[in-house]
């Protein structure tokens, strides 16, 4: 299905000339932009790039039929990748200064995806009609990819047909499959803290509650390479230790598993 085009750009497109980013051109850095999502939130994309990351944005509105297909395989792509807690950040910017939560509820009903797991995403009349305007998308939906060095790698991915498609546009290597569990929301977690941060030779795990079972810990690097898996038992304490002498300096993400434990945190070790 096409998309839909803007009626701005309708004397460029009798002309022709493609509707992508009106504002930018790839190897152009991207404008930087903060926003708070649904959940409340905050995503600040150069802190995002500062991180390593790469940032997909899907510019889209909440009444565009073409959006509701493609949201689906940026939901998909989303969780394949570790639901924005290794190195790949998916967002979706609803640009319609119409837009609200009733609005957004109804587009993700029609889309099929559930907004409580999904991609973070915001409306268009707090803060998505502005950042929309900023960046001059041509057509909805117009999904960009940003890399860490904060310039623009694709600006119009598209046709999306699959998840393929959008891993196509990704540099060789930055993609690694992971599942979600380290993207849950810290209220959700039971590891409240990892300190100190940044760490040099230990770190300290505080858990919400007592546990007593077999915990996993496995550290990675933000782009997606395990460097380190250690297990202990949490015999009823609240508080772990572990050993990260030998991680260079950098930010990780350490990842838990156990029987009720299944999250993950951000540290940095700086010796």
């Amino acid at each position: 299905m096409k998309k839909i085009y803007l009626l701005v750009t309708a004397a460029f497109l009798s002309l022709g000339v493609s509707a992508q980013l009106q504002n930018y051109s790839v190897g152009d850095t991207a404008p930087n932009f903060t926003a708070t999502d649904t959940h409340g939130n905050t995503h600040d994309l150069y802190t995002y790039t500062s991180q390593g990351k790469y940032v997909l944005v899907d510019f889209y509105a909440y009444w565009c039929g073409p959006c509701m297909n493609t949201a689906p395989k940026l939901d998909a792509f989303y969780k394949k990748y570790g639901c924005n807690a290794l190195n790949v950040v998916v967002l979706g910017n609803e640009s319609d200064p119409a837009g609200t939560l009733t609005t957004l509820e109804s587009f993700d009903s029609q889309a099929g995806i559930n907004g409580d797991d999904s991609y973070p995403t915001w409306i268009g009349s707090e803060g998505g009609s502005a950042i929309g305007n900023t960046y001059g998308p041509g057509a909805y939906p117009t999904i960009v990819l940003i890399g860490p060095d904060n310039k623009f790698i694709n600006i119009d991915i598209w046709p999306i047909s699959t998840v393929a498609d959008i891993e196509a546009v990704f540099p060789t290597g930055v993609l690694t499959p992971s599942n979600c569990s380290v993207g849950l929301e810290d209220t959700q977690l039971n590891l409240l803290a990892v300190y100190p941060n940044p760490s040099s030779d230990v770190l300290n795990l505080k858990f919400g509650s007592s546990l007593t079972e077999t915990i996993t810990a496995q550290i990675y690097t933000l782009t997606g390479q395990l460097v380190s898996t250690q297990t202990f038992n949490q015999n009823g304490a609240q508080l772990q230790t572990i050993d990260i002498h030998s991680l260079a300096n950098g930010n990780y993400l350490i990842r838990l598993n156990g029987t009720t434990v299944k999250s993950g945190k951000m540290f940095s070790v700086q010796h």
